[in-house]
């Protein structure tokens, strides 16, 4: 199996995980020794707060200290939707 499908499947079975019902969505990130990581954008009741969902997998990353080799996030608008995979906003090409 591929790296993007790896990613893929990763990120849709931690989404499905942490929302089985209405939205969801989630990120897969792999690491240099081939490590997939996920991660899910916390709740929070100030907008000003948010964090992307990639956010979560980069910080592990950093604290294994692996380079991130691919990042893929995801979403859906409900149980019933496709994902969309999204494209990193530039606060997280930046990160990257």
């Amino acid at each position: 199996m591929n790296i993007a499908k790896k990613l893929y499947e990763a990120a849709v079975n931690q989404a499905i995980a942490r929302y089985p019902s209405g939205w969801s969505g989630s990120a897969a990130i792999r690491t240099e020794s081939g490590k997939i990581l996920t991660s899910i954008a916390p709740e929070v009741k100030n907008a000003a707060l948010s964090l992307c969902m990639e956010v979560g997998a980069y910080l592990e990353a950093n604290r294994i200290n692996e380079a991130v080799t691919h990042s893929l996030c995801l979403s859906r608008e409900n149980e019933n939707s496709e994902f969309i995979i999204l494209s990193p906003c530039g606060i997280c090409q930046e990160r990257l």
